[in-house]
């Protein structure tokens, strides 16, 4: 009874909380439909054709709610092999079996996040890889989530060309031309995120995965937060325990703890936006974050400096024998901070380094308030403002067009060599096995035998209700619509390639601040 309580208090506060927001079913449609009359006055067509699309649009949106309806499973997939692994779950690719296409499926056990309290985290990287789909050309795409009794899955895009983590491996150093390009993919994953009102917190090599075209997105959001409620560990912690107090202590109907003065007095007390856990991977970690002195969106930004430092000189800065010596390092990055002689980079290059790898008041992307007094950026209201400008606007990224990038028209300097759509050799093949003996080694002293395994069992079923997602309709809705609404005039231009998409889509809705939704080739 406790078990189901806690679990039916945060999947309503977490509904009511995406109401909120604006964020849940009724509002996204009614966003949706305003999304879709803004795009209609931008076509060149007749009231008689815009009927027809408006109708198009509302079926469109009935075939959304009854798919949404439909249940997915893991048997609907066929496993074609295992493509990663970490300590709470694996990588597989996997073919649809009703469609053919490959996905990539991240599968994660249930009772290792439980055990670990990390059911905020996964939750987390649910509701904000949904929130992105049909918007970002820049955050790997998510398509399905759903789960059974030991599993949680998500289906996401295959980025077939591995990730940078492995490029860097098989290259030692990139050329700073080549560096310069990726750094710069990298600032719009990032500011991506950011526009989201999402930290990364984990951003590193590993996270950038490249397309069958060479592009890079950014992925693995199980460290990210937006600072909202629904995605503190100590918003659960506090849920749970109240509701075992008040139920134990017969005062069921009492507010104690999480519960007094529901989610709108927990918003006031957690609504600045400064996170204080350790997360995040050693070497790309800002010193602010080990420290635990408070932290916002300008830890990302840290990291992508030490990813620039790794790929111009082939080791991050503050690498080191042991977990401890490396935050050592970090906290005293002024006197650990060195660039060596060779290979010779830029001035350009190492002012960038050492403009993102430095005290977060003086971190480019971070002092917003000082570039705004010093007239720098004199005409920006706070709301339009990107942190990513500061960076965009740095002497290494003079030869970059940001806009043809930001387009998807840039020319990656790394396109993967690929047999077919399945092609893995871009990633490093695992066994099963090894998984499951990776898992008992990582997850060693966190076994559960200090909670009672039937009401372990019992928050398996509860813990992650409404977590399911059915994204493939979103082509739609949202940005999404205005390719579309250009294919229902034409439906032959469905097969048109990424770039001739974007130019037909810039000359028909010229002006637009967005762009298209493509599909990963």
């Amino acid at each position: 009874t406790v078990e189901r309580t806690a679990a039916a208090k945060v999947y309503l506060e977490s509904f009511f909380g995406k109401i909120h927001s604006g964020s849940a079913g009724g509002a996204g449609r009614g966003k949706r439909r305003q999304q879709l009359e803004e795009d209609l006055r931008k076509l060149p067509v007749g009231e008689e054709q815009k009927g027809v699309m408006r109708k198009e649009w509302a079926e469109g949106e009935r075939g959304r709610l009854r798919a949404r309806r439909e249940k997915i499973s893991a048997s609907d997939f066929e496993t074609l092999k295992i493509i990663g692994h970490g300590a709470f779950g694996m990588v597989k690719l996997v073919r649809e079996k009703s469609t053919g296409t490959p996905y990539a499926m991240k599968m994660l056990r249930k009772r290792d996040m439980l055990v670990r309290r990390q059911e905020m985290h996964v939750r987390a990287e649910r509701d904000l890889l949904a929130d992105v789909v049909g918007s970002s050309e820049w955050i790997v795409r998510l398509v399905y989530a759903f789960q059974d009794d030991e599993f949680l899955y998500f289906v996401m895009e295959f980025m077939a060309g591995g990730d940078l983590l492995g490029l860097l491996i098989r290259k030692d150093i990139f050329e700073e031309e080549f560096a310069r390009y990726y750094a710069a993919e990298m600032v719009l994953c990032i500011e991506e995120a950011h526009r989201h009102g999402v930290c990364h917190r984990d951003v590193k090599p590993d996270n950038f995965l490249f397309d069958s075209q060479g592009h890079i997105r950014l992925s693995d959001f199980g460290l990210a937060t937006d600072f909202h409620w629904a995605h503190d560990s100590t918003y659960y912690d506090d849920l749970r325990q109240a509701t075992i107090t008040s139920v134990t202590s017969g005062a069921a109907g009492a507010s104690t703890g999480a519960s007094a003065g529901g989610v709108l007095v927990w918003r006031q007390r957690h609504r600045k936006q400064v996170a204080y856990s350790v997360v995040g991977t050693q070497n790309y970690t800002a010193p602010e974050v080990l420290k635990g002195v408070g932290y916002g969106k300008g830890c990302d930004w840290w990291s992508l400096g030490v990813i620039v430092f790794e790929m111009l000189f082939g080791y991050p800065p503050f690498c080191s024998k042991s977990r401890q010596n490396t935050k050592v390092k970090i906290i005293n990055w002024r006197q650990t901070l060195r660039f060596p002689s060779k290979p010779a980079v830029s001035v350009a290059a190492v002012d960038f380094i050492s403009s993102l790898c430095c005290d977060k008041e003086d971190r480019l992307g971070c002092n917003l308030a000082q570039a705004r007094s010093a007239n720098r950026l004199p005409n920006v209201p706070p709301e339009q403002f990107s942190d990513a400008r500061q960076i965009k606007e740095h002497p290494w990224f003079a030869g970059i067009d940001w806009a043809a990038m930001e387009q998807g028209r840039g020319r990656p300097p790394f396109v993967p060599e690929l047999a077919d759509a399945v092609d893995t050799t871009h990633f490093e093949e695992v066994t099963e096995e090894a998984v499951y003996k990776f898992w008992k080694e990582a997850n060693e002293g966190y076994d559960g035998q200090e909670e009672d395994e039937e009401v372990l069992q019992l928050r398996k079923r509860l813990a992650f209700v409404g977590f399911s997602f059915r994204g493939e309709e979103v082509c739609r809705c949202g940005v999404g619509v205005r390719w579309w609404l250009l294919s229902v005039r034409c439906p032959k231009l469905k097969g048109l390639k990424r770039k001739d998409r974007t130019k037909l889509s810039e000359d028909n809705f010229a002006g637009s601040p967005s762009r298209p939704a493509t599909a990963s080739s």
